[in-house]
């Protein structure tokens, strides 16, 4: 009776201890995900505005975006020519109708720093694989690293858009 019953009480103290821990990390780790989703898009869609985007790149893959939706696959009336030539991004074809939605170029920083987000959320999953203690302090390394906010803030890039799909490939090596 009373030893079953103190196991009882111990399990019970130690499962809903887990689940607590559990929610608090949690809870960091999306609070960290939209401070940085949010300060980010801010910083670029304020960038925007007052005309000091250094992303000479944005006018050309929107435009080829929006051609792409309109027909021509890719295609920069600028050029005359597959913007594949000389920024090989298949992917953009997969992000193209996101200017369905908003015809803006901030449309696709958007998406650019939702990959950056997603794949800070996935390497939090490979470091909880990984080293379960260190998880939450490494994915604070990732949002708060300047490298980071560099490709985030200062253009739109290509290399932003396979983020998601890398740390993808890390997380299925660790699982």
């Amino acid at each position: 009776g009373v030893k079953k019953t103190q196991i009882l009480n111990c399990t019970m103290g130690t499962l809903k201890k887990n689940i607590s821990d559990h929610w608090t990390e949690l809870t960091y780790l999306l609070l960290m995900a939209l401070a940085f989703f949010a300060i980010i898009s801010w910083m670029t869609f304020r960038q925007y505005a007052v005309f000091h985007l250094r992303a000479p790149d944005v006018v050309l893959f929107s435009q080829a975006m929006w051609n792409t939706l309109n027909g021509k696959v890719l295609i920069s009336s600028l050029t005359g020519k597959s913007i594949l030539m000389h920024h090989f991004t298949p992917i953009f074809i997969l992000v193209a109708p996101i200017l369905w939605i908003w015809e803006d170029p901030r449309a696709l920083f958007l998406v650019q720093t939702a990959g950056i987000t997603l794949s800070g959320l996935i390497l939090w999953l490979v470091a909880k694989s990984a080293t379960p203690r260190w998880a939450i302090p490494l994915t604070a390394v990732y949002f708060l690293n300047a490298s980071v906010h560099d490709v985030a803030i200062n253009e739109l890039r290509r290399a932003p858009f396979s983020t998601p799909f890398v740390t993808l490939s890390l997380y299925g090596l660790y699982n």
